[in-house]
């Protein structure tokens, strides 16, 4: 029988008023037809959280590799201050107010044998959460979403086991229903990459932003060809997010793995 997962994000709590709100968390259930799910995942932003690892907030190293038999599934939270990844079933972004922000959550999931639903249960009348987009971190395909209302990512690759989400906090012009966020995926090579990328963008001209996977800018400039090289050799391994701005307005979105040389 053919099997389907269901990935369900859910808020947890929070506050409608941006200017009062201290954090708000989304639980991620992941559930198949046959009746199997897991429910342990949890993102979000709190006014308390940094970019390391915050175990008061409830980020807890997961020791058991590999996961348990059955369907499981972890955020890979990166410890900026220590350089180093953990499993956790937490990942708990800092809040930042007043103005409209992104933040990114990788997971993955495990024991996984059929095709499944990314569901994402939006936040109805919130002026806080904006909209999101799933991209899998090898195939590099995005799937546009908005956190206001449901909706769902079908994944037919039942292969494709790692994603990342990047949401979009009280972002009032970049709205994933627009234009602005994602209008077109550019196209980088070679991915992974122990040296550095070659970037063919659909623009000729205009700025390139680089960030880690906890949302850090961690390089940027300007280019004036559609094809352009990027170093990346000083990096630290791990995945990262380009963000290509054209001087038309438009954007482009979309990631590498920097590996060890």
């Amino acid at each position: 029988m053919k099997k389907t997962i269901l990935f369900i994000a859910i808020a947890l709590f929070g506050a409608t008023n941006l200017f009062a709100i201290d954090s708000l968390y989304f639980r991620l259930t992941i559930k198949e037809d046959g009746g199997e799910k897991f429910d342990k995942l949890v993102f979000g932003v709190h006014k308390l959280a940094t970019f390391g690892f915050d175990e008061a907030l409830g980020e807890r190293q997961y020791p058991e590799m590999p996961p348990p038999d059955g369907l499981h599934a972890f955020f890979t939270v990166e410890d900026t201050i220590s350089g180093d990844n953990f499993w956790s079933y937490y990942d708990i972004k800092p809040l930042k107010q007043w103005t409209g922000f992104v933040r990114y959550y990788e997971f993955r999931i495990f024991n996984v044998s059929s095709a499944f639903n990314l569901i994402f249960e939006g936040l109805k009348n919130s002026e806080f959460v904006d909209s999101a987009y799933v991209m899998d971190l090898f195939g590099g395909k995005f799937y546009k979403k908005s956190l206001k209302n449901k909706d769902t990512v079908r994944v037919d690759n039942f292969a494709m086991d790692k994603f990342i989400v990047a949401a979009y906090f009280n972002e009032k012009i970049s709205d994933v229903e627009g234009s602005a966020v994602v209008s077109s995926v550019a196209k980088v090579y070679p991915n992974p990459t122990a040296d550095g990328i070659r970037v063919n963008a659909n623009f000729d001209s205009g700025a390139y932003f680089i960030y880690n996977s906890a949302g850090i800018l961690t390089a940027r400039g300007t280019f004036s060809s559609s094809v352009f090289d990027l170093n990346a050799r000083n990096f630290s391994p791990g995945v990262y997010f380009l963000r290509i701005e054209g001087k038309n307005g438009k954007t482009e979105t979309t990631s590498f793995v920097k590996i060890k040389q």
